[in-house]
């Protein structure tokens, strides 16, 4: 349990850093509307999390059938 927490608070300390430094890079996004000036780390954060999500809809669907 402990090595767990530990494990996670490296993880959140990395995703910090990553993100207070990599603040200044920005690219555009178009998702039906073009969207200027969008940081890439909220990008990548936005891609995992979609990702996450997804994995959570076929494992539902698996278990349903």
């Amino acid at each position: 349990m402990v090595i767990t927490l530990i494990v996670f608070l490296a993880i959140v300390i990395f995703m910090a850093v990553f993100i207070g430094k990599n603040l200044q890079n920005v690219c555009s996004l178009w998702l039906f509307k073009s969207f200027e000036n969008v940081p890439s780390a909220v990008l990548v954060l936005f891609a995992f999390a979609a990702g996450i999500v997804f994995c959570i809809l076929l494992i539902i669907i698996y278990k349903l059938k």
